[in-house]
């Protein structure tokens, strides 16, 4: 009774923004950079909707940006802080991918990786895994220097 509780007390707009502003913060202060999240739509056991997930590297350009994150697994309210999530599937639509190296400067994505090897670390982050990423409609940028590489990868062929 209570999870379903839960689950209908999510749809009620000022609890979609405390959850949205407590994980957008929460992943704020692990990533060492501004998270946002536009909106979160979850379906009762199965399935999480991001839609417009964006990273921000230190200088407050995009780092990474999704218009839309679709997750289906065994996913419940009460085990959004436990230690394990494992998704049947993983769909990402509209995402954009940007590591620039500066001239004289570090990477823009190192700090976001080195955020994971902090010694919290072990206790902020569950496993997540999947069995199946989709990725449509996406762009990887890699520049190093004032210009770009030209490098491009194409995930679509």
């Amino acid at each position: 009774m209570i999870p379903v509780a839960g689950y209908f007390a999510f749809y009620i707009p000022s609890v979609q923004q405390y959850v949205n502003q407590k994980i957008t913060r929460t992943l704020s202060v692990q990533f060492g950079t501004q998270v946002e999240i536009n909106k979160i739509h979850y379906r009762l056991f199965r399935r999480a909707h991001l839609t417009g997930f964006l990273i921000r590297d230190p200088l407050g350009d995009t780092l990474i940006y999704t218009r839309y994150v679709d997750g289906q697994g065994n996913l419940k309210l009460s085990s959004l802080a436990g230690k394990a999530h494992v998704f049947d599937r993983i769909k990402v639509d509209g995402a954009l991918i940007r590591f620039i190296t500066p001239p004289h400067g570090e990477p823009n994505y190192r700090s976001f990786f080195q955020s994971f090897q902090k010694e919290t670390t072990q206790q902020f982050w569950p496993y997540i895994g999947f069995r199946s990423l989709t990725l449509t409609d996406t762009r990887f940028i890699l520049q190093t220097g004032k210009k770009s590489t030209g490098s491009k990868v194409n995930f679509r062929d």
